[in-house]
């Protein structure tokens, strides 16, 4: 019994990498999290630079444009991820979480996600002029959600780095046309052979 006990007490256990902060095993299902970051860097699970330098820190990667901008991170994945914005570490995000970093220049940055599995997902990610809601699920401030007039921000037009190209299923060949039958005894028009010529 202890043996059975022991097992699913590891099994219960997440496995998390070396130095990764532990964490729950499947995404939070109610509007507002206390547990998650609030500030300069919202919504992530836990953060690996100081909130307070961020602006000072990250910069454009390409097209920089004038004052400042907020810049959504998406994880539409059901994997923890590890955020790295233009090769700065920022944290560890949860699944299914929109995070948001406040008030740095305005302009594209690479947004790199790596799960525990290795691979990592780049993307070019534009900053948004303004941020028109709470974001749910998130931080405490996702109680907002639970209002009926609420309306989450979209911000599925400010990334680029890959494209979906439309699919469609191969076709049947096309049927060959059936012989064409002349007298009723299966007799094909043109392959009519006199008697006499046989001999």
């Amino acid at each position: 019994m202890f043996g059975i006990l022991s097992l699913l007490s590891m099994l219960s256990t997440p496995f998390a990498e070396e130095g990764a902060p532990e964490r729950a095993m499947r995404p939070i299902t109610f509007p507002s999290n206390p547990a998650l970051s609030s500030g300069p860097i919202e919504n992530f699970f836990s953060l690996s630079m100081d909130p307070d330098t961020v602006a000072d820190t990250l910069s454009p990667h390409s097209d920089p444009g004038e004052g400042t901008g907020h810049l959504p991170v998406i994880n539409r994945t059901m994997a923890w991820q590890e955020v790295t914005v233009n090769e700065t570490l920022v944290g560890f995000m949860g699944p299914l979480t929109t995070g948001v970093i406040h008030n740095i220049g305005s302009g594209t940055y690479l947004v790199q996600m790596k799960s525990s599995t290795g691979y990592v997902d780049s993307q070019n990610v534009e900053t948004v002029d303004s941020v028109s809601s709470e974001i749910a699920p998130g931080n405490e401030n996702a109680r907002a959600a639970l209002e009926g007039d609420y309306i989450k921000p979209g911000f599925a037009l400010h990334t680029s780095g890959g494209e979906l190209v439309g699919y469609a299923p191969p076709r049947a060949p096309e049927p060959e046309p059936e012989p064409e039958v002349i007298d009723g005894e299966g007799d094909i028009e043109g392959d009519e052979v006199d008697a006499s010529e046989e001999n």
